[in-house]
């Protein structure tokens, strides 16, 4: 009973100490959008956040669950113009962060992909523009990007790494040594 007992309380410690980041976005994306996180770069992700409407911010956040890479993706869908997206992504914890090694995103760095035909295929760079729309709050340091062929339907992508908490792999050798000293 006292090994299910201690077991448990490592894995609930563990669990905590590992910690999990979350993901906080305000963004705009004409006409309309969807924002998701994926494990994989080509496939869709979970939504957690869509809008319609250029005019309009949009806020949402989503949990990264623990150690791994993960991609947020944008799918921006435009009825007339350009498919265009801005924003500011931030991440809460410093066991996360974004290819530019840190924990915030701007829209109009290199760390972003886009595509016109789905997340992961035949990434380019996308163009970059200062001032789109105007400045909405919030997003002024943030550049307006657009998939340079102008498509129906952009795919905009970014890489998020979480890694594991240092005192969760310390838990998890203590574990493991008193395991193997019952032995």
């Amino acid at each position: 009973m006292r090994g299910v007992f201690a077991v448990s309380v490592v894995s609930v410690v563990t669990a905590s100490a590992m910690g999990q980041v979350t993901l906080n976005v305000l963004m705009v994306a004409d006409d309309s959008f969807q924002a998701s996180i994926s494990t994989d770069p080509n496939a869709a992700g979970s939504v957690f956040l869509s809008g319609n409407g250029f005019f309009n911010t949009f806020t949402g956040s989503t949990v990264l669950p623990g150690p791994g890479t993960y991609y947020l993706q944008v799918r921006a869908e435009d009825f007339g113009g350009q498919r265009m997206m801005i924003g500011r992504f931030t991440l809460d914890s410093v066991l996360g962060a974004f290819g530019n090694g840190t924990q915030t995103l701007l829209s109009g760095v290199p760390d972003w992909t886009v595509s016109e035909t789905g997340f992961g295929v035949a990434p380019l760079a996308p163009v970059v523009v200062g001032n789109g729309w105007g400045l909405y709050p919030g997003l002024d340091s943030a550049s307006y990007i657009w998939h340079p062929a102008i498509p129906s339907v952009a795919y905009f992508t970014t890489e998020i790494v979480v890694v594991p908490a240092p005192a969760s792999m310390g838990l998890v050798g203590l574990a493991a040594f008193g395991r193997r000293r019952r032995r």
